[in-house]
């Protein structure tokens, strides 16, 4: 479950806008071991905050360029259930795609994700996301 807030500045009717995203989210799991019988606490992030700065520019109504930035992103880790503020600072990664308006509730984004700091074939992800507004 997660709760999102988006904040966005548009320079004076240009296509271009900046802004930025905070979030919180939480998981739940149903395994603390995995099937060799290891702890899998370390690697369960159970809550998470995080800020992650965009932009976009707009072609049409329907199409824009965006990029955004996993920058200040921190996670708990199941292991550490008896410290409830430790968070581990996660790595940087931008995200860079084409963001598609399907219908005013429906937003696709297909992009890539490299970590800025050693981009490398093996270190990057294609993905689409997808935002279904209720």
């Amino acid at each position: 479950m997660g709760f999102q807030q988006v904040m966005i500045y548009d320079f004076g009717g240009s296509k271009f806008s900046a802004g930025l995203l905070v979030g919180v989210s939480a998981s739940t799991f149903n395994k603390t071991k995995d099937s060799n019988g290891r702890s899998l606490l370390a690697r369960q992030g159970d809550y998470d905050v995080g800020a992650y700065p965009f932009a976009e520019y707009v072609i049409n109504d329907t199409l824009n360029l965006r990029t955004i930035a996993g920058m200040w992103t921190y996670e708990h880790d199941r292991s550490k259930a008896d410290q409830p503020w430790t968070f581990t600072k996660n790595k940087i990664y931008q995200s860079v795609g084409l963001g598609i308006s399907v219908t005013r509730d429906i937003y696709l984004y297909p992009n890539v994700q490299f970590l800025p700091e050693n981009i490398r074939a093996d270190a990057t992800n294609v993905a689409i996301s997808t935002n279904i507004n209720l």
